[in-house]
């Protein structure tokens, strides 16, 4: 799994027949928390969060440069 695959699958070009939860599962752990700007966010409070930023963004792309 790459970053940029989840990604996409999340915000980018989610497919409109799969449940978020789904898509949620298929790239990280149920206890994953997600850390921005010195925030911790739990995996509901995350996925709230994608939720949002997929009714903002219409179209956009993602390139990965270097992943660990």
């Amino acid at each position: 799994m790459r970053i940029s695959e989840a990604l996409r699958a999340l915000v980018f070009e989610p497919d409109p027949d799969e449940e978020l939860h789904h898509t949620l599962d298929r790239y990280y752990a149920s206890d994953y928390t997600h850390r921005s700007d010195g925030r911790v966010l739990s995996r509901e409070e995350f996925a709230h969060m994608v939720a949002v930023v997929r009714r903002q963004v219409t179209k956009d792309e993602v390139t990965v440069l270097d992943e660990l």
